[in-house]
């Protein structure tokens, strides 16, 4: 569980596009399925990434915002 705190919602490629190569070696394993879950960054910044149920898109929140 992450604890409280800031946090960026949404595709890491846009924020973490000078490691995504990095990025790509922690979060897919070798039959190319992705490996949900928080994970360590070689400079130790610390990441979590969930997939979603339908892919790319528009997603709502409880209250109807997207």
């Amino acid at each position: 569980m992450m604890e409280a705190g800031r946090y960026y919602v949404g595709d890491l490629c846009y924020v973490l596009h000078e490691v995504w190569d990095e990025v790509c070696d922690l979060t897919f394993d070798k039959e190319g399925r992705m490996l949900d879950g928080e994970h360590y960054l070689k400079d130790g910044r610390k990441f979590a990434l969930y997939s979603t149920k339908y892919g790319d898109g528009t997603y709502h929140d409880t209250q109807g915002r997207r």
